[in-house]
């Protein structure tokens, strides 16, 4: 099953072999990417362990972006709007 923000991923380049980067401007594997590669073509029982802890990653992250921007916007709202 291939959901539409894995499948962008796909479309734009994701390599699945690229491994973890060793700097900022090494190459990159995307985790939407990596979690369907994991999920769908796993070849040992700890693999799918491996996806789930990715998708656990990813999920932590939007949330934190979530809330880091709401956090933001609640700021600029009260500098801006209430001076």
């Amino acid at each position: 099953m291939c959901t539409e923000d894995t499948a962008v991923m796909m479309l734009t380049g994701a390599v699945a072999v690229a491994g973890i980067p060793r700097s900022l401007l090494d190459q990159y594997e995307a985790l939407p990417f990596y979690i369907y590669y994991i999920s769908s073509q796993y070849s040992g029982p700890e693999e799918p362990a491996d996806g789930f802890g990715a998708a656990i990653l990813l999920l932590f992250l939007c949330t934190g972006l979530l809330l880091t921007a709401l956090w933001l916007q609640k700021r600029l709202a009260k500098l801006l709007l209430y001076r």
